[in-house]
């Protein structure tokens, strides 16, 4: 027995075969389409990770060249401090090289006095 909504598919889908067909072709797409879907969703989750894990590997790059340049700053300031102190060591070895040019100027004068009045002294 069929009942009155039965029948009425029945009925339909015989006058109106062609219906059936776009219906079951529309299900088909719709089908389609939610696979589709579902595989635009996976990609742009994959593409949500990649596109974290490229902001989290630039950070950590950016924090590295902070860190370098902080490094830079550091060596730079000991490089300066060494060429100051590089200077004052110059500084101090003309200084030195002043004293002892002039005790061996001193000492030379001495010298040729000490040998003077000793050699006077023979002459006399």
């Amino acid at each position: 027995m069929f009942n009155t909504t039965d029948r009425q598919q029945t009925s339909f889908s015989n006058h109106h075969p062609s219906s059936s067909t776009d219906l079951e072709s529309s299900q088909k797409q719709v089908e389609a389409d939610k696979k589709a879907i579902e595989e635009l969703i996976r990609e742009r989750d994959i593409l949500n990770k990649n596109l974290i894990k490229a902001v989290q590997s630039t950070e950590k790059q950016q924090n590295l060249v902070k860190l370098l340049e902080q490094d830079k700053k550091t060596l730079e300031h000991e490089i300066n401090g060494y060429r100051q102190e590089a200077q004052k060591q110059r500084k101090i070895i003309q200084q030195l090289e002043k004293e002892r040019d002039r005790y061996i100027n001193e000492t030379s004068n001495l010298i040729q006095k000490a040998g003077h009045a000793g050699g006077a002294s023979l002459l006399d």
